[in-house]
């Protein structure tokens, strides 16, 4: 089903050509009474300027609707009639093709059934053609010209897609962007720029989710936009400096967390930052891994130490058993950890086990968090210092500087 909603002016000729091309099932003519008749008299009445429009197209009675507008100069009361009318036909013919042309009827008509039509969905059309003057269109030269809905859309849904980046939500960013390209279709320039903005959004969601190598694949071809995010990004997925790369990359994480105020998730994250840089460096250096060691590798007394705890054949390590094996081997990063920061990180793990998302029942606040993240960060930066592994690891970038509004 088809349904054409059309503002009536004072020449009946747009119209007509409007119907005939577009054929529709339904007509809804939005139409004025003053003066002595308004432009109501060219819809139902034959007057100087012919046959009546209903005539000329052989609408019957069934298929059309008059909706007179009172105050056709008040842009108020104007867009509200039209907009309520529209909003009732959209409810009951959901699955229609609407069309709304605004050729005729006053200014404030027009501008006002386009803006309805534009906050619901409705296609857009305009009788357009050569003309003579600034007043009308030539007889014979009139085309119907449907305008793409999408394209006046795009900087809406990209500006809500940008808004939502910025809040850190990723997936609903890709929801608004993906849901606008199954509902509109769109200019082959402006569907470039949404693919563009869909492809940053979802590296930026895959990578916010820990998936580096889909991450990866989504935002190198992008990488002009974001150079500094996706050399970061490389590093953490090929570099030689990966798994401290990763311990960055934990706690960047933990940061967009505690933006949307999850303090609690932020500082478990914060947590396992340091947790893993334990545990590569035993790896990486010693071969040793945290979750079945190797007792002979271990140093004296702390041996018989863990393998008194150990549950089973198994032998492991949390955060501080990692960090005093460290110590007894004589490694940079154990000896770091004595030094001062042994009670600082057990700050930071108490807080943590108290969380109602570890062992505990009390939330974090934000003074909590903002106490826990400098700790931790401090302490990676120094533990990689003294490693020798400089690695620049920026935060994910604000919507603007990724997709600027030049593109």
């Amino acid at each position: 089903m088809r349904i054409l909603a059309l503002t009536v002016g004072g020449s009946p000729k747009p119209v007509i050509r409007s119907i005939k091309e577009q054929s529709p099932d339904k007509v809804v003519f939005f139409v004025t009474v003053e003066p002595r008749g308004g432009s109501k008299k060219f819809v139902v009445e034959n007057t100087e300027e012919g046959e009546s429009i209903v005539g000329a197209t052989k609408l019957t009675r069934d298929r059309y609707e008059l909706v007179e507008i009172l105050s056709p100069d008040s842009l108020a009361d104007t867009f509200q009639a039209i907009y309520s009318k529209l909003k009732a036909i959209s409810s009951e013919h959901p699955g229609a093709e609407k069309i709304a042309d605004y050729t005729g009827g006053t200014k404030t008509m027009s501008v006002s059934l386009a803006l309805a039509a534009l906050r619901l969905g409705w296609t857009l059309s305009l009788v357009t053609g050569m003309r003579a003057d600034t007043e009308k269109v030539l007889d014979g030269t009139e085309l119907v010209e449907r305008l793409s809905l999408g394209d006046l859309k795009f900087e809406d849904v990209l500006e809500e897609a940008g808004y939502l980046f910025d809040l850190r939500n990723y997936e609903g960013a890709d929801e608004a962007l993906s849901w606008f390209s199954r509902e509109f279709p769109l200019s082959a320039g402006i569907q470039k720029r949404l693919n563009l903005a869909i492809t940053l959004v979802r590296g930026f969601a895959a990578w916010d989710r820990f998936e580096h190598e889909k991450a990866l694949a989504l935002l190198r071809p992008c990488a002009r936009f974001c150079v500094d995010n996706v050399r970061f990004l490389w590093e953490i997925v090929e570099g030689k400096s990966s798994g401290y790369a990763k311990v960055w990359d934990l706690i960047r994480n933990a940061e967009r967390r505690a933006e949307r105020g999850q303090y609690d998730d932020g500082v478990m994250r914060l947590y396992r930052a340091v947790e893993l840089l334990a545990q590569y460096r035993l790896k990486e250096r010693y071969g040793l891994d945290t979750g079945d060691l190797d007792p002979q590798k271990i140093p004296e007394p702390l041996r018989k130490e863990l393998l008194a705890r150990a549950v089973g054949k198994r032998v492991t390590a949390g955060l501080v058993d990692s960090f005093r094996i460290l110590s007894a081997l004589g490694d940079p990063l154990g000896e770091l950890y004595s030094q001062g920061w042994e009670e600082k990180l057990k700050d930071v793990q108490g807080r943590r086990n108290q969380s109602v998302l570890a062992h505990g029942l009390e939330p974090i606040g934000k003074e909590e968090w903002d106490r826990c993240h400098s700790i931790v960060s401090a302490f990676v930066k120094e533990a990689l210092d003294r490693l020798g592994k400089r690695i620049p690891a920026p935060q994910f970038p604000k919507w603007e500087k990724v997709f600027p509004s030049a593109l």
